[in-house]
């Protein structure tokens, strides 16, 4: 098998990607470069890879949002230029379920201007299909079951 580690760059000249390491030579086989500053991922049961976007333009303005690798071919299919999801600002990290339904928890300094501050949105098949206001700074995420 492999193992896909994140790299974030420095978010500056730096730009993030993808180290794919054969866990049976120890050794780095590819490297996916998005280009772009990222700050997670997590995999549904299709292999399809979700990656947080999280970027500065050269004002320092966030750009953030949802993109896509296919895990099986180490191919980009959502890249910075075709997102799946554009977030008004700075995504950290999100959850994939058992039923391939993603969960990005959204946070914004500016409260005033955006629609749903402080929210955490739920996707299936890529289509945002809940909004839940949680509290204050949504970062992460783990779902228990007992």
């Amino acid at each position: 098998g492999d193992l896909h580690v994140m790299y974030t760059g420095n978010y500056a000249d730096v730009k993030g990607g993808v180290a794919i390491i054969d866990l049976n030579t120890f050794e780095v086989e590819e490297t996916i470069d998005f280009g772009v500053g990222v700050a997670g991922f997590d995999i549904d049961s299709n292999g399809m890879i979700y990656v947080a976007m999280s970027d500065y333009d050269a004002s320092w303005n966030a750009t953030c949002g949802i993109m896509k690798y296919d895990s099986e071919i180490n191919a980009v299919i959502n890249d910075a230029q075709n997102l799946i999801f554009e977030a008004p600002y700075v995504v950290m990290g999100f959850y994939i379920d058992s039923n391939d339904r993603l969960y990005l928890p959204l946070y914004t300094t500016d409260n005033i201007n955006y629609e749903d501050p402080d929210s955490l949105k739920v996707f299936e098949n890529e289509q945002i299909v809940k909004t839940i206001e949680t509290g204050n700074g949504p970062q992460m995420m783990v779902e228990v079951e007992i």
